[in-house]
């Protein structure tokens, strides 16, 4: 089926270590004192890091790393040198005014590797002066490569084909393929070279190739895929011809007439399908991952409204999210639920996490499937999320928990950033250099953006909430910024436009846009000259906003779901002529309907005795409230052949027919002692008799619903069967 992003992620050369031949060198250096720190003085000594029980054979070039502390002066560095003094690489410090961690690396050529024997020492000669204001200045390096004990391998193996790793459940199978040819394949679901995906459990899976050479040695290579589980079918019982109208509240689902999406019927809120013609009709759905062009063009305070939110949640904490009637303000106490027009507060769960899918107008909240399940409001211990999860209007949790394809750390004791979209979330993780994060609502897919330094207002809260958009080409994120204005800013060229300046906003940082009504709702602590307030102030005004979902490609569209639509029908049969020597010919009606209607008589029988030639129509109501009708003509004529046959069954006779459940069967004697049994037309037993010998009527009186009941007579030496009405 169609992916949402590609994020295959090739892995040359990078590979992991199995019992085998191909194996991995990993190892810190040693020094002079048996530790693995070399302290740094403030003059131009030399440190010196020794490896040992090195392995020929290595077949990929080696990386050394470096990590420590130290306050570097600018232009001090160090050479790197290895046996017979040879310079194998320098490096520098870029932040050298300050005395936080480092890590760099240094790479060491494969061929320079293979000569070194079991041992060897680097050394590091410093260029400049260190000074020692750090708490520690101290360096330590770590020698990484891979080899094998049988020969160094002519080539690696590589992954030969390039497709999504972002998988459907319904999806596949796939066949792989590796460079060179005739390697092996290892991971769940995979037999052979065929990756088959629909057995697999959603989530993150691994998938290895590994080309073993002649010389016994081998190398692999590893990717990740993601499976997405597939939504839940859906089935329908409709009226024949209807023409049905979908309605799914996500503005980016798209319907189609088959299973690959590629014959679309129509996309949005609202669908019209065709009318249903036919028994049964399936039709897909899916919600398209294509991104929503969003930009902020404007803001009218003039008409502004405000209320206090404090008697109903205390002191603010800074969390902000809307939905198609609510709007939600998260405080010390609870979390404060208004209408659209601030009014009818009350107090619900408080939820730290809280955000709004601007696309489904949806609850969710950042989530951890492991203690602790959701942010507090200070999150000074900080939080690792590895999923979404749902809430509902009354913020309990609801039952979807979307999985992140990586888990996200976030909150210090200073300020993240909240950023609440159409389908998506970004997510900065700290204040000024933010981690920033990009997050699928769909799917979970998590993609870093890089660091960006930004300068947010801050709040009481352990985050700040605004929004994020898309202009094509660029992402964007919309927020307060230190300098009490509400900005627009450009992730891919770090440029910030001010959409609005008000230096009289007091601390205001969270706000949502609402979709339907363009407004935008924040909230700032105390009252303001410009706008009033109270406590805690939760305010709206005017936007002028757009919003849309880019044009969509086949490639984009996320895991379908099947509709499927049936109408129910009736059948008679074919038009018949019996022989009236059988007695009463009854047609069935079928069961479980909600009424029947015979020759325009709703007497609820699910089935009709025929007693004169003519037609027979039938209506039912299904429990769709369908009317269905169908309709049968009998004939019934005295046979001229087979009479021999049918004297056993008219040697009994019932009277009267139809009746009310008072009736007399009489019949020829019998020779024996006979059972008699009335059934219905299930096959259900209503009353036993016994007949005796000689006895050659029967009266019968049954307290029975209305309908077609039969009555047997079996004897040692003959059966009669002879089928009565009761109305």
């Amino acid at each position: 089926m169609k992916k949402n992003y590609l994020i295959f992620s090739m892995l040359a050369g990078m590979l992991i270590t199995f019992t085998g031949y191909s194996q991995s060198y990993s190892a810190y250096g040693t020094t002079p004192s048996n530790d693995n720190y070399n302290y740094i003085d403030n003059s131009n000594d030399t440190m010196y890091y020794t490896f040992n029980s090195l392995s020929n054979g290595a077949y990929e070039d080696a990386i050394l790393t470096i990590d420590g502390n130290g306050y570097f002066q600018p232009g001090s560095s160090y050479n790197i040198y290895g046996p017979g003094s040879v310079l194998v690489g320098n490096f520098t410090r870029a932040d050298f005014n300050t005395c936080g961690n480092f890590t760099t690396t240094v790479t060491i050529p494969l061929a320079d590797i293979n000569t070194y024997g079991t041992s060897v020492i680097f050394k590091f000669v410093k260029q400049g002066n260190v000074y020692p204001y750090c708490n520690a200045n101290r360096l330590r390096a770590k020698l990484q490569y891979n080899y094998c004990t049988t020969g160094v391998p002519t080539q690696q193996a590589y992954f030969a084909f390039t497709t999504d790793s972002l998988f459907c459940q319904s999806e596949g199978p796939f066949n792989l393929a590796g460079i060179p040819a005739g390697g092996s394949f290892y991971g769940n679901g995979i037999s052979g070279n065929v990756l088959d995906v629909s057995a697999l459990p959603s989530g993150i899976h691994t998938v290895t190739y590994r080309f073993t050479e002649a010389t016994g040695c081998y190398t692999e290579d590893s990717t990740t895929f993601m499976i997405i589980e597939n939504p839940i079918d859906q089935s329908f019982t409709v009226c024949e011809n209807t023409v049905p109208v979908l309605n799914t509240g996500n503005i980016a689902t798209v319907y189609a007439s088959n299973e690959s999406l590629s014959s679309l019927i129509g996309s949005g809120t609202n669908v019209t399908l065709n009318p249903i013609t036919s028994s049964p009709t399936e039709i897909f759905s899916a919600v398209v991952s294509s991104p929503f062009y969003y930009q902020i063009n404007s803001l009218d305070t003039t008409n502004h409204q405000i209320i206090d939110h404090d008697p109903i949640t205390g002191d603010d904490r800074g969390g902000i999210a809307v939905t198609a009637n609510y709007v939600y303000i998260v405080g010390d106490d609870a979390t404060g639920r208004f209408d659209l027009d601030l009014q009818n507060g009350i107090d619900l769960p408080i939820r730290d996490g809280i955000f709004t899918d601007l696309a489904q107008l949806k609850l969710y909240t950042l989530y951890s499937t492991t203690s602790p399940f959701v942010p507090d409001s200070d999150n000074f211990d900080y939080f690792t999320m590895n999923a979404l999860r749902s809430l509902n209007e009354d913020l309990s949790y609801g039952n979807e928990i979307i999985l992140l394809s990586q888990p996200i750390t976030i909150g210090t004791a200073d300020q993240a950033l909240i950023l609440a979209g159409y389908n998506e979330l970004i997510v900065g993780t700290a204040n000024g250099n933010y981690d920033f994060y990009h997050i699928s609502i769909l799917n979970g897919l998590v993609t870093p953006m890089g660091q960006h330094d930004l300068e947010v207002q801050g709040s009481e809260n352990w985050a700040d909430w605004g929004m994020s958009g898309f202009d094509g080409t660029n992402r964007h994120g919309y927020f307060r910024d230190s300098n009490d204005s509400l900005v627009d800013y450009n992730f891919s060229v770090d440029t910030t436009i001010t959409i609005l300046s008000i230096s009289d906003f007091s601390d205001m940082a969270s706000f949502i846009a609402h979709p339907i009504n363009h407004r935008f709702y924040g909230h700032y602590e105390g009252s303001t000259t410009t706008f009033g307030g109270n406590n805690e102030s939760l305010f709206y005004f005017q936007i002028s906003d757009t919003a849309s979902r880019l044009a969509a490609t086949a490639a984009n569209y996320g895991c379908p779901t099947k509709i499927t639509f049936t109408f129910n029908s009736i059948d008679l049969g074919a038009d018949t002529t019996v022989c009236s020597e059988d007695g009463l010919y009854i047609i069935p009606g079928g069961f479980g309907y909600n009424s029947y209607t015979w020759n325009g008589v709703n007497n609820n029988f699910n089935s009709y005795a025929v007693q004169t030639s003519g037609e027979v129509v039938l209506s039912v109501v299904d429990e769709a409230n369908c009317t269905l009708t169908d309709s049968v003509n009998v004939t019934i004529t005295a046979c001229t052949n087979g009479i021999t046959e049918l004297l056993g069954e008219a040697s009994m006779q019932a009277y009267p027919v139809p009746n009310n459940g008072t009736f007399q069967v009489s019949f020829n004697a019998f020779a024996s002692e006979a059972q008699m049994s009335i059934v219905d037309t299930q096959g259900k037993h209503i009353e036993n008799r016994v007949v005796k010998q000689g006895e050659t009527t029967v009266d019968l009186n049954l307290n029975v619903q209305p309908g077609i009941y039969f009555v047997r007579l079996v004897s040692e030496t003959e059966t009669l069967q002879r089928a009565i009405s009761i109305q």
